[in-house]
């Protein structure tokens, strides 16, 4: 099967504020179904890209540490860049068919505002 790639860079280029993280686990298969484990596979990081009309977005990074010790003391307003970013599109939906992005990356780091 064919799957485009999208450049991500492009897609959620300029700045980013990070609204969330979350952990995300790992799940295995068991007798032909999928089934979700206590293991984290890493964190889910919810984004707006504030130069597409502060669209939402999702980031996830398989890691075991997450960038802040917990998502109530994301700083206000907190800029973050993403390092090794790619992205692909996908079918989501049920009754009505439409194609998302999934985006990863290898890391994350919070940016200095006043560069």
């Amino acid at each position: 099967m064919i799957r485009p790639i999208l450049n991500a860079e492009e897609t959620i280029k300029g700045a980013k504020i990070l609204v969330n993280q979350k952990p995300y686990f790992l799940y295995i298969e068991e007798n032909g179904k999928r089934k979700k484990t206590e293991t984290v596979a890493g964190y889910s990081y919810e984004c707006v890209a504030i130069e597409k009309q502060f669209e939402r977005f999702t980031v996830k990074i398989e890691h075991q540490k997450p960038l802040f010790s917990d998502s109530k003391v994301i700083p206000q307003n907190c800029l973050v860049e993403f390092l090794g970013l790619t992205g692909s599109t996908y079918v989501a939906g049920d009754s009505y068919k439409y194609v998302a992005c999934s985006f990863k990356a290898e890391g994350i780091e919070v940016v200095d505002d006043e560069e």
